[in-house]
C-alpha cells in the first residue's frame, strides 16, 4: 500500500499528465515521461489508471514507412463531462465543459433568496436538470458568492443564509463536489493550462470580490478593502462597489466621480503590486461599462505609483458568470477523485 507521500506524488504526476494532454491535445508515452521526467514503469501505471477509468484514449497511429515501434497517441476522452455551477445573488449559472475545457453548454436560472430551503432547492433542481441532459457528467465545481468562515465552514450569503457546502451540498449530491469563491473561479474561467502568468482579478458592482492566482495557486489572503475605496467629501462618500450611485449622476459628476474612483484604486493597485509582483490586473463587474474613463485614471495612478520592475498590464473584461471558471475548478480536481477511487 503507499504511503501517503507516494499517493499525494501520484495525484500530482496524474494532475499533471491530465493538464499536459488538454493543453496538448494529443500525446504519447514516451514525451509524456521525457517532459515530467518519469520513469517508463511510472508512466505506464498511471496512464493504465486513466484509461481503465476511461478518462484517457490510448489509440495506435497509422502504420508508417518508419522502423521501429508504432506509438500510441493519448488523448482525453469525450464520454465524462464537467459541470461548472456559479451561485449568485443575481441568479443561478451552470455550464458544462469536456474534460478537455470545452464548453459544450450553458443556461442561467433564477435563485431564490427567500430562505436557505428556498435556495437549496433551485440549486438542486438546476444541477439535476443538468444530469440529465448530460448523464455522463462525472464532477461538479461551484463558485460560491459571500465570504467563508474558515472555523466552522459556511458561507454567509444573501438575507443571512448561511451554507455549510460539505454538508448542505455536497453531500446531497450523487457526484463529487468541489468549492471556490467566485471571484477565484471567475480568474480560473481567464487562465490556461500552461500559464505561467501571476493574475489578478478585481470584480466591482453590487458586491466587491477579488482574487490572485501565483505559482499555481490562489492567494487567499484579505482583498476585499482594495475595492472599498471611498470617494466624495463630507456626507457623500461613496464606494466603488455602489454603482447604482455612479449610474444616478449627471454626465459632469460621474466623470468626476469615476476619475477620482480610478485615481484611488490605480494607487491601492501600484502600492500592492510593489509588494506583490504580478502579469495582468483584470479589472471586471459592473464598473467595466464605464472603463473608457475608470481605466485609463486607474492606469495613470497606477503607473505613477507601482516601481517599474512590478507594473503589471491592467485590462477590463466582461466574464459574465463564474460558471465557466467552476467548471475549470472541477477538471482541476477531477485527479482527486480518480485518487480516491484507486486508494
Amino acid at each position: 500500500m503507499p504511503s501517503e507521500k507516494q499517493a499525494a506524488e501520484r495525484f500530482d504526476n496524474l494532475s499533471a499528465i491530465l493538464k499536459i494532454i488538454r493543453s496538448k491535445g494529443h500525446i504519447t508515452r514516451r514525451e509524456l515521461a521525457s517532459r515530467l521526467s518519469l520513469s517508463w514503469g511510472c508512466i505506464s501505471e498511471l496512464i493504465g489508471m486513466l484509461v481503465a477509468d476511461g478518462t484517457v484514449i490510448e489509440e495506435k497511429l497509422p502504420p508508417s514507412d518508419a522502423k521501429g515501434r508504432i506509438p500510441s497517441i493519448l488523448t482525453l476522452s469525450d464520454c465524462k463531462k464537467i459541470l461548472g455551477v456559479d451561485i449568485n445573488k443575481n441568479g443561478l449559472s451552470c455550464c458544462v465543459c469536456s474534460l478537455a475545457g470545452e464548453k459544450l453548454y450553458e443556461c442561467n436560472s433564477s435563485l431564490s433568496t427567500d430562505g436557505k430551503g428556498e435556495l437549496l432547492r433551485d440549486v438542486f433542481s438546476a444541477v439535476t436538470k443538468m444530469q440529465n441532459k448530460f448523464p455522463d457528467i462525472c464532477i461538479s465545481g461551484f463558485a460560491m458568492q459571500g465570504i467563508k468562515d474558515a472555523g466552522s465552514g459556511c458561507w454567509s450569503f444573501s438575507n443571512n443564509i448561511k451554507i455549510n457546502f460539505e454538508n448542505d451540498i455536497a453531500s446531497h449530491l450523487n457526484i463529487s463536489a468541489v468549492v471556490e469563491h467566485d471571484p477565484n473561479c471567475m480568474l480560473l474561467g481567464c487562465m490556461d493550462d500552461e500559464s505561467k502568468e501571476s493574475k489578478m482579478l478585481l470584480r466591482i458592482d453590487k458586491a466587491i470580490g477579488a482574487a490572485i492566482y501565483r505559482f499555481n495557486g490562489f492567494f487567499n489572503g484579505g482583498l476585499l478593502e482594495l475595492g472599498y475605496t471611498a470617494i466624495g467629501s463630507g456626507k457623500r462618500l461613496f464606494e466603488l462597489s455602489d454603482v447604482s450611485y455612479i449610474d444616478g449622476l449627471s454626465a459632469d459628476d460621474r466623470q468626476k466621480a469615476l476619475t477620482l474612483a480610478g485615481e484611488q484604486l490605480g494607487i491601492a493597485l501600484g502600492n500592492f503590486c510593489n509588494m506583490i509582483s504580478l502579469d495582468e490586473i483584470i479589472i471586471c463587474g459592473e464598473i467595466t461599462k464605464y472603463e473608457d474613463v475608470i481605466i485609463p485614471s486607474i492606469e495613470k495612478s497606477y503607473n505613477d505609483t507601482v516601481i517599474k520592475q512590478a507594473t503589471a498590464k491592467i485590462s477590463a473584461k466582461n466574464i459574465g458568470n463564474a460558471a465557466f471558471g467552476a467548471a475549470r475548478l472541477a477538471i482541476e480536481a477531477y485527479p482527486y477523485v480518480l485518487k480516491r477511487k484507486n486508494a
